[in-house]
């Protein structure tokens, strides 16, 4: 990979983490769920130390990729379950109950949980990628 296309997927992946931290706070405050947003958030938090780490300090390229797998693939790999966990929870929620809930907070639920999702997804292929060079 050279080096200005990884710069433009570094860029994007760290766009990306702030857009999806913030549509987690909103559906944080309008679904009130705080102690499972709090879980991702604080996930979404450690991946971002983890990006930055390997955005500003190239000395640790190659801890990460020994550690690659504690470092990148498991934190990612429980916010894919988390986030799994919760898109099928409410969207059985919706189909069971669906009077119960504001239209706008359940379109804004379901957005922010496929939105992170396919973040976190993508960030894994992002992050292997980085590995790999």
């Amino acid at each position: 990979m050279d080096d200005q296309a990884a710069k433009g997927l570094r860029v994007t992946n760290m766009i990306s983490i702030a857009v999806v931290l913030v549509l987690i706070i909103i559906m944080g405050v309008l679904y009130t769920l705080f102690e499972l947003f709090l879980a991702i958030y604080i996930l979404e938090i450690i991946m971002v130390i983890l990006n930055i780490g390997y955005l500003f300090l190239p000395s640790v390229h190659a801890a990460f990729n020994r550690l690659k797998a504690f470092l990148i693939y498991l934190p990612c790999l429980l916010m894919l379950i988390l986030t799994t966990v919760e898109f099928f929870r409410l969207f059985v929620s919706w189909i069971r109950y669906p009077g119960s809930y504001n239209v706008g907070t359940q379109i804004v639920c379901l957005i922010t949980l496929v939105t992170e999702f396919a973040h976190n997804f993508t960030y894994a292929l992002y992050a292997r990628k980085c590995a790999a060079v």
